[in-house]
Order: C-alpha cells, then structure tokens, then sequence
C-alpha cells in the first residue's frame, strides 16, 4: 500500500517522465527527420563521391586568365565592336559596328534590392528602383543596348522573339550589310 508522500512521487515521477517524452517527440517531427536523413544521405554520398574522384589541382587557371583578358579588352577606352543580328531562321539581318561591348537592359549602377529594415515581419528585401526611378526585371531584361561608332546612337536590341545577337572585337567573315544609323 502507497502512502501518500509515496503516491505524490510517483505522481510527480510520471508527470516530469510524460513531460520528457513529450518535449523528446516533439522534436522528432517527422518531416525534420526526413529532411535530416536526406541531407546526411546526401552529404553521405559527396563524401564517397570525393573520396572515388579527387578535385584535381589547378596549376594554369586559363578560366582566370581568359576572365582577365576579357575584362583587360573591353576597359580599352576606343574599342570597337561588331556586333552581328541573326534572326530565329539563322539568316543574318545584318551587323553594327559598336563604340563598346552590348550591354544588358537589366546591368546597373546601383543594387536591384534594397533592404527594408523597418518592417514589422523583420528584415524584407524589396525591389529597389533604377536609376531612372523605374523598377525592372523579369521580360524586361531580355534587351541588349550599345552606342553606333558612327554617329553614337544608342541602339537597343530585344532578344524575344528570334533575334540573337553575335559580338566580336573584329569583323567576321560574313556576308552581311552593315546597319547604319542614321544621321539628323
């Protein structure tokens, strides 16, 4: 027979056991446990997969110096262009000669996001306007613009629809007109 300062242990030892197991289970929700068993699967196989093949050494980084032969060819300030316009059929429309390299409509002086730190959920990144004061993005970005060496028109290409562009730092082996801008 339990005497009463016994039943209240007991009590208290089955309270504080069912409180244990109820904080234990409820970190064993069963999709974290999922999600854990496939990330330790994962990264159980990158470890095998770098244990079967090694990552080589690189000794020449020619990917590091073709980035920085572009980058060297394109600050040079008088650099021309050609710039070739294909349409969706693979005939050429014609080319452009360029005062610079095409550039990306979407390419900015300034971060595309800015940080609103204000907000009652926290941090929230929202778009940030151009430097026009227009936001951009999505199809917006599918257009290339450049400056004609001739007369320093700017000029836009939108690549929807078919239209490709080719661009080299000297004239290709085409048999194509010239687009000329121009002149008021």
């Amino acid at each position: 027979m339990f005497t009463t300062r016994q039943y209240n242990r007991s009590l208290f030892m089955a309270v504080i056991l069912a409180a244990l197991v109820s904080l234990v289970l409820a970190g064993c929700d069963p999709q974290t446990s999922t999600s854990q068993a496939q990330e330790n699967s994962r990264d159980g196989a990158m470890d095998r997969a770098h244990n079967a093949v090694s990552i080589p050494q690189t000794q020449n980084f020619l990917t590091r110096q073709t980035v920085a032969e572009f980058m060297r060819r394109i600050d040079e300030p008088d650099k021309v262009f050609y710039i070739y316009v294909m349409a969706n059929t693979g005939n050429y429309i014609g080319y452009y000669v360029s005062q610079g390299r095409p550039v990306n409509i979407c390419t900015f002086l300034s971060p595309p996001d800015r940080v609103d730190h204000s907000h009652s959920q926290g941090r929230v990144v929202r778009a940030a306007p151009g430097m026009d004061g227009v936001y951009y993005g999505g199809s917006a970005c599918d257009s290339e613009y450049f400056f004609d060496a001739e007369t320093d028109a700017m000029v836009e290409i939108v690549t929807r629809g078919g239209i490709s562009m080719f661009v080299s730092e000297q004239p290709l082996e085409l048999d194509v007109q010239q687009i000329r801008v121009s002149a008021e």
